[in-house]
């Protein structure tokens, strides 16, 4: 089976790494979808977790300004800074990740393939040839306001809908809360632990006998979300 080979620009030449393999690791149609939208798009992957900046070469920086490089160490190439468990070991990762050669500066970080189901696929392709019509068009600065814009709807969507998840568990579970109430003013504060019977029988009985046991707040009525 065929692999695709990496630039050998601005990274460790002469090293060896897990190659892509088109119709194995991914779908071809996805990697073919990925070239057309930019020729410089590479599918790496990744052995282990790393941290990189915007930008990273092979370049370290100086004693003064350090940064995140492509490098290769404990045995694989590595793009950014591989982060250990405390004892020097690397910790795994496994995943493959999304990059873009941007020559003659470095390599810039476009996003982590997070699954290959087909759906999830097909909305990655879509999203990336919509940011790339939109760049060509009003520029990165443009892109980027509109992702924090979304971003930004997204956080107040989650907050409303987990707003309205607490007012409808609370809304449920008022008449438990008016009962605690009124026992409290009647002086009745001990708890009541209440019971549930069972009948319960097992193998060789020819009777049946019941037992308690505490209810479950689902079973005392209590609404409890997920």
């Amino acid at each position: 089976m065929s692999t695709v080979s990496l630039p050998e620009q601005l990274r460790p030449r002469g090293v060896s790494y897990k190659k892509f393999a088109p119709g194995l690791d991914f779908p071809c149609w996805f990697f073919d979808s990925l070239k057309t939208i930019d020729k410089d798009f590479h599918l790496i992957y990744h052995p282990y977790k790393v941290l990189w900046d915007d930008i990273i070469n092979e370049y370290s920086g100086g004693t003064e300004d350090p940064r995140y490089q492509v490098n290769f160490d404990h045995g694989e190439l590595n793009f950014g800074w591989v982060l250990t468990d405390g004892e020097g070991r690397p910790r795994e990762d496994g995943s493959w990740h999304l990059w873009r050669l941007c020559w003659p500066h470095g390599w810039a970080h476009i996003v982590e393939i997070q699954s290959k189901e087909i759906e999830y696929l097909f909305l990655l392709v879509n999203r990336l040839s919509l940011q790339a019509a939109f760049t060509e068009r009003y520029g990165h600065k443009a892109w980027s306001r509109q992702v924090e814009e979304e971003t930004t709807k997204a956080t107040e969507k989650h907050q409303e809908d987990q707003q309205d998840l607490f007012n409808a568990v609370q809304k449920e579970n008022k008449w438990l809360m008016d009962k605690a109430a009124e026992n409290f003013e009647r002086g009745k504060t001990k708890p009541t632990n209440p019971q549930k019977e069972q009948v319960m029988s097992y193998a060789g009985q020819t009777h049946r006998s019941r037992v308690s046991r505490p209810m479950t707040d689902e079973e005392g009525g209590l609404v409890i979300p997920d």
